[in-house]
């Protein structure tokens, strides 16, 4: 098994419908990274976590930094910030292209891909490691035409494989009238899909209460640092009731085109709406990038745990990432990871409690939307759907 972990689900379904969900994630990144210093558990990171590299590096760096009382300048977190965000637009876009024309019984999208895949190693290579946001000499200004130039041309993809119109297009569409009108009129998998979830009455499939994960706070994180390495599936609060989310849903609930009906905690929202958070996800991400590279917004940077500990809490392409690690005498003496599959696929987690829903109401459609809700809540999740 890899340290990402793997989910298990097995769906009952006859008279009595359910679900069981099962997330299994070994720990032995603790017994790996012990003893390194910091710059070398930096750069083992990225090769020990192959989901997500660019955000595992990124949550990496911020908590081995705060871990040790420093912070990077606003340039350098900048460029491990833009990285992360264009391989979330790697990672949503592939698994449009190659996921949802499955579901609509159609070929592969491979037109692009081969584009896409190069985006992110080309922003690596423009961006140098000491970049200067807000530099005024001809360098600077170089590097940022180049690296405004690629996410430039992400944006153009985005509008050819998942929008079939501009990017700045789609985001007018303001409300949920306009988006079932773009994708009934559209001409992209991500609008055919959408159209036949809603004219198929699936819409609301899954639809469970919005439970977000809210940030987490220091003492929470220090106290889960220090706790047992071995126990890989603890958390670092006390959960009574549902495992909250952090999903493209929770970090987009209160935009109106998603339908749910109120804000926040309470919320409703279905397979539909969480489909559509994708979409709204990847509409601003080129603009998130461009403010990075231009110096136009502060990037996060990590947060100190005290007694030589740090933190950072990363907007990766599933949910939120936390890295957590403590360094003495500069070597690493502790580190856990928590990455958002712990959270979303807790046995009270958002999926088990959606595709129990769709267990029970969807009769012979229920594999198949289980397949496409736990792709919306986690595209990237090695995972096995039996039904029995």
């Amino acid at each position: 098994m890899s340290l990402e972990g793997r989910v298990s689900i097995d769906l009952e379904r006859g008279a009595s419908p359910s679900v069981r969900v099962r997330f299994s994630q070994p720990n032995g990144v603790a017994r790996i990274l012990i003893g390194k210093t910091p710059s070398e558990a930096q750069a083992m990171i990225p090769a020990i976590y192959s989901l997500c590299g660019k955000a595992q590096a990124q949550a990496a760096c911020l908590a081995l930094d705060a871990a040790q009382g420093q912070t990077r300048s606003p340039g350098v977190r900048a460029r491990l910030q833009c990285l992360t965000e264009m391989e979330s637009l790697r990672e949503n876009t592939l698994r449009i292209a190659l996921d949802w024309p499955r579901v609509l019984g159609e070929e592969t999208v491979k037109a692009g891909l081969k584009t896409l895949m190069r985006l992110v190693p080309e922003l690596e290579r423009v961006l140098p490691p000491d970049y200067d946001a807000c530099g005024e000499d001809a360098v600077s200004g170089a590097v940022r035409n180049a690296a405004l130039f690629l996410i430039s041309q992400a944006e153009e993809l985005l509008s050819e494989l998942v929008f079939g119109e501009s990017v700045e297009r789609w985001q007018v569409r303001s409300n949920r009238d306009e988006i079932l009108s773009w994708s009934t009129e559209g001409n992209t998998p991500a609008a055919r899909l959408l159209n036949r979830i809603y004219v198929r009455g699936h819409g609301h499939a899954g639809a469970i209460d919005l439970c977000a994960l809210k940030p987490l706070n220091a003492h929470d994180v220090g106290e889960w640092l220090s706790g047992d390495p071995d126990c890989a599936n603890s958390l670092p609060i006390a959960v009574d009731g549902p495992v909250p989310e952090t999903t493209l849903l929770s970090r987009h609930g209160s935009d109106k085109r998603l339908d749910i009906a109120g804000d926040g905690d309470g919320a409703s929202a279905g397979l539909w709406a969480r489909l559509l958070a994708r979409l709204i996800e990847l509409s601003e991400l080129p603009n998130r990038m461009r403010c990075l590279i231009e110096g136009r917004v502060q990037p996060v940077c990590g947060c100190a745990l005290g007694g030589k500990g740090g933190m950072s809490e990363v907007n990766a392409a599933r949910g939120a990432l936390v890295h957590a690690a403590s360094v003495e005498n500069g070597r690493v003496t502790r580190y856990r990871v928590l990455a958002p599959t712990r959270w979303n696929f807790d046995a009270a987690g958002a999926a088990a409690r959606a595709v129990g829903r769709i267990a029970a109401e969807n009769g012979g459609d229920a594999l198949e939307l289980s397949e496409l809700m736990i792709n919306a809540i986690d595209p990237c999740v090695a995972y096995s759907v039996r039904a029995h």
